[in-house]
């Protein structure tokens, strides 16, 4: 950030200076927290979606098979 006189001039700046322990610890953390949102997710997306799966493709499985007694002469 920089820092003016009176008249506007730039005649310095401010910085922010963190230790590199604290920068790596807060990488470990933001990893952490999405490998366990992932941990979470993931599985119940993959329930969701074979669930969802399954409602679509039984009713193809029945005509397939109403197809087949059909062909059968039934």
């Amino acid at each position: 950030m920089p820092l003016t006189d009176s008249k506007g001039v730039k005649v310095g700046g401010i910085g922010v200076d963190f230790t590199a322990d604290y920068v790596n610890e807060v990488g470990a953390s933001a990893r952490r927290n999405v490998q366990n949102a992932f941990l979470v997710v993931f599985p119940v997306l993959l329930i969701l979606v074979f669930m969802v799966s399954n409602v679509f493709t039984r009713p193809m499985i029945a005509l397939t098979a109403a197809a087949e007694k059909v062909g059968e002469g039934d």
